[in-house]
């Protein structure tokens, strides 16, 4: 079963129990899947016939993963926002609404684990390669697809780095 398969069976499953919050999220995150699927439909327009372009535009599940990352991501930053602002009654709602999107998501890896897979990275490039932040940077987002948040990637690598000078 894909994800989005997953997220529709459970947004029945809320509308059947009337779990209002569920419903609300999962409906927003079926919603922005669908954007998802559109643009990419539109973009295929171009270019492939038209009996093709349903099957072209159906998203694989690290498109949807793509999707409900930035969906956690914005609620991140209203939670911020909203905390900032002094609106306990809005961060609550925001963080709510993360817990529900979050269990869509990969298990989030802990500090420890991320900075053991940045030194297999920094172990598999050899000394004399492009030893650059960007290029370890690319490498490292591309194995943390999901998995760890891009800041805390970016800041433990840019220690190590600093460190290893």
């Amino acid at each position: 079963m894909t994800l989005y398969e997953t997220i529709q069976r459970d947004f029945k499953s809320a509308l059947k129990n009337k779990d209002n919050k569920i419903v609300s999220v999962l409906r927003l995150s079926l919603a922005a899947v669908k954007n998802k699927e559109l643009e990419k439909r539109y973009r295929f327009s171009k270019t492939e016939k038209p009996e093709k372009l349903s099957e072209l535009s159906r998203l694989d599940d690290n498109e949807v993963l793509d999707v409900l990352i930035r969906e956690a991501k914005k609620r991140k930053e209203s939670i911020n926002i909203f905390n900032s602002g002094g609106r306990h009654d809005l961060e609550l709602k925001e963080k709510e609404e993360l817990d529900i999107i979050e269990k869509y998501l990969p298990k989030q890896l802990s500090e420890s684990e991320i900075n053991i897979e940045i030194d297999k990275i920094l172990s598999e490039i050899a000394s004399g390669e492009a030893r650059d932040f960007g290029t370890i940077m690319r490498l490292a987002i591309a194995r943390f697809k999901g998995k760890a948040d891009g800041k805390l990637v970016s800041d433990l690598l840019k220690k190590k780095l600093s460190i290893n000078r």
